[in-house]
């Protein structure tokens, strides 16, 4: 597969990703456990859901630069 099929298929892959956990991180910032906890654990929270999905992404990202999903060393 070439290089501009892979980068296309996986943004649009990241595209939809993005979207979707971005609707299930407001539905949790938006629960009443968040909205009752600390201010200190609040921002911890928001901090962690809004970098939680860039680890989830890089096999995807690695994929589309190199055609695998793991680097070889």
């Amino acid at each position: 597969m070439s290089a501009s099929i892979r980068k296309l298929i996986g943004g649009a892959g990241m595209l939809l990703f993005v979207c979707v956990y971005a609707l299930v991180a407001m539905a949790f910032a938006d629960s009443r456990p968040m909205q009752e906890a600390n201010v200190v654990v609040r921002t911890l929270l928001y901090v962690v859901l809004g970098l939680a999905w860039v680890p989830l992404m890089m096999p995807v990202i690695v994929w589309m630069e190199h055609g695998r999903f793991f680097r070889r060393r």
